[in-house]
């Protein structure tokens, strides 16, 4: 019996680009349907386009292979890439974006690697051709993940790889809420093999993966996998303690040997503010790491699910994970 890949694209105002990218993977999976058999699985989340049309164009096009689920609203990236992991029925699951900046040429190359024994395989970026800014934020921060987080994960990160199923279930045991998914796939300690692309610049549509969402996914990354910001703070106090220290000797001996206090009006001011920054900057990394804790402790969902659409198992009505 032929193997069968699972393919995940996760999706939100995609309008633009679903047909082409629809086309690309379908042309992509049937060049290799004489080794495995295949599912698509769009993962709708709550887009608010036309993005349902195409997907229900695609489903009644080609049931046998097309899975589509849609989102009640809204939930972000890492939670549409979960519930596809969840509803994957393959021995291999591909996880792709629907931008077409990810190759689909490499889901054949990648089940090659599966095939010879690698159950974890990256799509590692050799290069991009973003802004220069993306580039400069991405390589800063891959490059802060690898060393204070994990060394496995690539300079130029990944968000396009391939895992064997045994992995995919090792990723959905660990119910967590605020999911750095690189962190999650290498977490249990597979080690990956990796191949290099160049990841395209975008022909259609536009980013929804703005400053803030990609500053608060950085966040999640090292609040979920590194004690590296706590233990910076506590030498930053420690530090400035013994600043401040020094900084009291030294006031000491200027009134003790030459009579004379230390003027100024502005000098005090500076040492407060500084002061106060350092206190503020380390109640706000508490912080992240208190309100990660609570919102564990609440057990909300991941994401509602309105609707699957699939040959095997159609439903709609609300699911909960």
């Amino acid at each position: 019996m032929k193997p069968k890949i699972s393919v995940i694209i996760p999706l939100f105002n995609e309008e633009e680009v679903l047909p082409s990218t629809y086309q690309a993977v379908t042309d992509e999976l049937k060049k290799g349907s004489p080794e495995f058999n295949y599912e698509i699985i769009f993962v709708n989340d709550g887009s608010s386009d036309k993005s349902s049309v195409a997907l229900a164009s695609f489903y009644e096009k080609d049931p046998g292979h097309v899975v589509v689920l849609n989102f009640v609203r809204n939930f972000g990236q890492v939670p549409a890439m979960l519930a596809g992991f969840s509803h994957a029925s393959g021995d291999c699951i591909v996880n792709m974006s629907a931008d077409l900046q990810d190759p689909p040429s490499l889901i054949s190359e990648m089940f090659r690697k599966w095939q010879e024994g690698n159950k974890l395989v990256l799509a590692v970026r050799e290069s991009r051709e973003d802004r220069f800014m993306d580039r400069l934020t991405s390589k800063i921060f891959y490059g802060l993940m690898q060393k204070f987080v994990n060394p496995a994960i690539p300079e130029g990160g990944f968000d396009y790889f391939l895992m064997d199923r045994s992995l995919n279930e090792m990723v959905l045991k660990m119910e967590e809420r605020n999911i750095f998914i690189q962190g999650h796939i290498l977490w249990p300690g597979i080690k990956p093999v990796y191949l290099t692309y160049n990841r395209k610049k975008r022909e259609m549509g536009k980013s929804h993966w703005p400053f803030l969402k990609k500053l608060k996914y950085s966040i999640d990354g090292f609040a979920a996998y590194s004690f590296f910001p706590i233990r910076l703070m506590s030498w930053v106090g420690l530090t400035t303690f013994l600043l401040g220290i020094l900084f009291s000797v030294g006031i000491l001996f200027q009134r003790i040997f030459w009579g004379t206090g230390m003027p100024g009006w502005s000098s005090i001011m500076i040492a407060m503010l500084f002061l106060n920054g350092i206190q503020m900057m380390i109640t706000g990394v508490m912080g992240e790491y208190l309100w990660r804790n609570f919102d564990e402790t609440r057990k909300r969902p991941l994401y509602l699910i309105d609707s699957v659409w699939s040959s095997q198992l159609q439903r709609s009505g609300v699911t909960l994970r």
